[in-house]
Order: structure tokens, then C-alpha cells, then sequence
């Protein structure tokens, strides 16, 4: 492999689908973070689509219902869709991440690929305000379709 040789990222929804299941074994409640249905089985979504933006990073990866996640499919969340799932992501965070070892990669992560923040020193309130600025930026650079249709 040459230095010009890029290679393609990886799909990986590993880490935050065995948080679901270590959070549910602990009796916490894991919501569809998009419509706040309680359901057995939930799918990880990447909030800001894969084919779109090659990002596995935690805080980009949610719990999703089948139903949801497959009419959501490669489309960005639109803001009102961000704002009415901000408790729900932001709770997820906190249980997933903050409340487990993984709290410093995902702020590591966070203050890594999203603007304005600075490594590992930011709260999840100034992570989500970074999520929607990136949201922004996605939408106003790759003109993406909203979901759900506005």
C-alpha cells in the first residue's frame, strides 16, 4: 500500500449495538432515539449517513427501531428531527458512553471530528450544538435530502 492508495473505511456499529445490550442487562431503557418507541430489538443508526460521510465515531452511532432506521435510510436527520430526539441523544450519550469507559473516546472523538470543540474537554450539551453545526455543514455542502420529507 503506497501513500496514494486510500482506503475505504469500515462500517462498524459494534461498540454502541453491545452498549445496548449491556444497558438493557442493567434494566436501563433504550428508546429508538427517533421516534421513542420502547422495542425489542433496535438497529444502530449512523445519524449522519455512512454513504455520505465515512464516520463511526460514538457519538454519531444510535439506537434506531428497524422500521425507522430503513425509512431513514441514507438521509440526513432534518433539524426538526434533531430537535425533538436532542433528549433522547443526549441521554443515550450519557448512558452509553459518559456513564462507561468509554467516556474519553467519545469525547476524544467528538472533539475530533466535530467543529468547535476542543478534545476530550466538552459536555454533551456543546456536543450536540457541535452535531447540529455539522449537520449544517452537510446539508449546505452535499445538499443531502432531509428525513423525515419536510
Amino acid at each position: 500500500m503506497s501513500v496514494f492508495d486510500w482506503e475505504e473505511g469500515r462500517r462498524d456499529t459494534g461498540i454502541a449495538a453491545k452498549r445496548v445490550v449491556a444497558l438493557k442487562s442493567e434494566g436501563i431503557q433504550v428508546p429508538c432515539v427517533w421516534s421513542a418507541r420502547k422495542v425489542k430489538a433496535l438497529h444502530i443508526d449512523h445519524c449522519f449517513p455512512w454513504a455520505r460521510w465515512l464516520n463511526n465515531d460514538l457519538w454519531n452511532l444510535l439506537p434506531a427501531s428497524a422500521t425507522v432506521n430503513s425509512s431513514k435510510g441514507d438521509k440526513l436527520p432534518s433539524a426538526y428531527a434533531m430537535y425533538d430526539a436532542r433528549d433522547r441523544i443526549i441521554d443515550w450519550w450519557q448512558h452509553a458512553y459518559v456513564d462507561s469507559p468509554l467516556k474519553e473516546r467519545f469525547l476524544l472523538e467528538a472533539g475530533s471530528s466535530l467543529p468547535g470543540l476542543v478534545d476530550g474537554g466538552s459536555g454533551l450539551e456543546e456536543v450536540y450544538t457541535a452535531m447540529l453545526l455539522q449537520r449544517v455543514r452537510l446539508k449546505s455542502d452535499q445538499q443531502l435530502v432531509e428525513w423525515p420529507a419536510q
